[in-house]
């Protein structure tokens, strides 16, 4: 079983995610929830990730409350605290995790992390619209997040502590993660963006994480992936590149989406005799930078799809790598469909 950098905390090879977008925990009712829970731990997908920010807390209770109806003999609980307008606010963070081991009626939370974005001070990212991005500083000042947070893990209501960089500036959570205080960190990551593991370059037109996941892995960090549906463009059939599918939710920044990178896609679902979705969970579950991806769950079927996907091991290390080097060759090419005949240089030959 996959474990959360040095701090012994062990986590299933997925995690349930219990946020906004897949909805069940925080819209959905309580028989639904327990049903659809109580099948994804006996599949063994025994990790749990919520936030004190889905639904306003309604996401932790309703979580809290399914497990101490089913009393599952081992559950990992992660969470996440938002950090408010003064990150060197005395025991704010302190409060917030209170808050939330109340809510999920729990005396300690497995994995804490941080939910706000990153960057260098006096930069603000404007992609959430409620909370501040934090800067190193607010995690080396006496009394300030890194204090509160080591504060929580000697004292045991944490057990291991985490940061998101999601949206965030790379450079400045690598700074974080030499503070020395990350046992891990929460990376979007997916086969339209897998700049968490290699950096995009100079031709990438949609957000470069500059590899900062592999850069978190050779400090001895778990690095967890969100978001391997990108947010519901890798729900169904990609489409055509040039406008979003319906429904998606992650930002335009966050994917590489062209009709060049489609058409190679659609090639390699079909050259792996699979759908989009299933494509895509394969993917995460493969990625070596990945220790274990978080996935959106609101029904039974996708437990099960998840657990098939598991049992398949569709995709290798291999074919992850090819993914990648295939995309980027796309990305600097710049054509409008990727060449595939027989005898060419094109990205498809790299998932050949």
């Amino acid at each position: 079983m996959p474990t959360i950098g040095r701090s012994g905390v062990v986590v299933s090879s997925v995690i349930f995610g219990c946020g906004d977008n897949a909805g069940l925990m925080v819209a959905g009712d309580e028989q639904q929830q327990t049903q659809v829970i109580a099948q994804a731990i006996e599949a063994g997908i025994t990790t749990f990730d919520t936030a004190a920010k889905y639904g306003d807390g309604a996401s932790e209770e309703a979580l809290g409350r399914v497990l101490h109806k089913l009393r599952p003999a081992d559950v990992t609980v992660a969470s996440k605290v938002s950090v408010q307008a003064d990150a060197a606010d005395p025991g704010g963070v302190l409060r917030a995790c209170e808050q939330s081991l109340r809510r999920l009626g729990r005396d300690h939370i497995d994995l804490y992390q941080v939910h706000n974005r990153i960057a260098p001070s006096g930069v603000r990212i404007a992609l959430d619209g409620r909370l501040p991005t934090l800067a190193l500083d607010d995690f080396s000042m006496p009394g300030g997040v890194g204090d509160q947070l080591r504060e929580l893990r000697d004292s045991g209501k944490v057990r291991a502590i985490g940061v998101t960089t999601y949206g965030g500036a790379s450079a400045e959570i690598r700074r974080v993660i030499d503070l020395g205080l990350l046992d891990a960190i929460n990376a979007s990551f997916h086969l339209l963006n897998p700049t968490v593991a290699r950096a995009g370059g100079p031709d990438w037109d949609a957000y470069d994480y500059e590899g900062v996941g592999a850069f978190a892995q050779t400090r001895g960090l778990a690095v967890l992936g969100i978001r391997p549906l990108a947010g519901g463009y890798l729900s169904a059939r990609s489409g055509d590149g040039t406008s979003p599918p319906p429904g998606a939710r992650v930002p335009d920044n966050d994917v590489q989406w062209t009709p060049a990178v489609t058409a190679l896609l659609d090639d390699w679902c079909g050259s792996k005799g699979c759908r989009i979705p299933e494509l895509a969970t394969a993917f995460s579950l493969a990625a070596e930078t990945i220790t274990s991806p978080v996935i959106g769950i609101s029904e039974v079927a996708h437990v099960s799809a998840v657990a098939g996907e598991l049992a398949k091991n569709r995709l290798t290390t291999h074919d992850v790598e090819a993914w990648m080097e295939a995309l980027l060759s796309t990305a600097r090419a710049g054509q409008e469909k990727p060449t595939t005949s027989e005898g060419s240089s094109g990205p498809m030959d790299c998932l050949r």
